[in-house]
């Protein structure tokens, strides 16, 4: 693997992305995304950029780790660390990871077995923030079988609320 696809890599698991859901916002597809990772390919300058943008890195320094032998990017050479522009963000996920003890506060599996999300107890749809006391630590799957629940039923039956005596009457539109 080379350094830009560990880095891209590193920074979309940071966020909680799935190759699919990165390669969604940013119009390119997973299986592209992931031969980008594996350094198989580079992506065009404007891939990158849209790369870059959703995941908070220094449009440069990818540039920089770019294979000097590409014909689409004019930077070669490596870098070291990646540098987040919200650096807020990285560090509020891992505090929340690191509380949730890298588990999932569902079903119990934990980090590496499975990929872990930062997930909003009340989403920010409906009036929730992104503060660490709203967020909790989810596998994949339970994030997502969460979201359809939640998007079928509304919130008043959902675990988390209920764990943490939650009250729904100082959020909006709620079913």
């Amino acid at each position: 693997m080379n350094t830009l696809g560990e880095k891209i890599m590193t920074a979309r698991k940071i966020k909680g992305l799935s190759l699919r859901e990165l390669g969604n916002k940013i119009g390119m597809s997973h299986s592209q995304l992931s031969r980008v990772e594996r350094g198989l390919n580079n992506p065009s300058n404007s891939l990158l950029k849209k790369i870059a943008d959703e995941l908070d890195l220094d449009m440069e320094e990818l540039l920089i780790l770019c294979d000097p032998n590409s014909n689409n990017l004019e930077y070669p050479g490596k870098l070291q660390r990646i540098h987040y522009k919200n650096t807020d963000y990285v560090k509020r996920r891992y505090n929340i990871l690191l509380r949730d003890n890298f588990t999932c506060q569902a079903c119990g599996v934990t980090a590496p077995s499975a990929p872990l999300e930062v997930s909003n107890i009340i989403p920010l749809s409906l009036g929730g923030n992104t503060t660490i006391e709203n967020s909790i630590t989810l596998c994949s799957n339970c994030h997502k079988g969460r979201e359809l629940q939640i998007s079928e039923s509304g919130l008043e039956d959902d675990i988390f609320v209920k764990r943490f005596n939650i009250d729904l009457s100082d959020y909006r539109d709620l079913k």
